[in-house]
């Protein structure tokens, strides 16, 4: 084995990192680093004395919806906001398509959009 894949929930990571980095394993760790600056800093440190490869994942960057979001900003179809603030509520794959925690909200005032479900 070569590698490690830390898809484990928040709280575990730091050790499983800890652990691979050890062991000299490459690591690709999905979001959120860490639950703590500490546990941040102790990962950091062991990552610096290893020779592995570490990479924390963000793989919803490339998500049809964020490459669509992307290109809309980028064409200046929005206007200028200074920035989007509040939640972001996104339904899991598969879910139906109303329903509580199905909408993405931008600044909290516009109006209810049903998430994107282009693939």
């Amino acid at each position: 084995m070569d590698a490690v894949i830390i898809g484990t929930p928040d709280h575990w990571h730091c050790q499983m990192v800890l652990d691979a980095a050890k062991a000299g394993k490459d690591i690709y760790c999905e979001k959120g680093f860490s639950r703590t600056l500490a546990e941040a800093k102790l990962m950091r440190d062991a990552l610096k004395k290893s020779s592995v490869v570490f990479q924390l994942g963000h793989h919803a960057r490339q998500a049809t919806c964020a490459m669509q979001a992307r290109e809309v900003i980028a064409q200046g179809l929005l206007a200028d906001h200074g920035g989007a603030h509040g939640p972001v509520q996104v339904a899991p794959a598969g879910a139906p398509e109303t329903g509580v925690g199905m909408v993405i909200t931008i600044n909290g005032s516009g109006p209810i959009r049903p998430r994107c479900t282009s693939k």
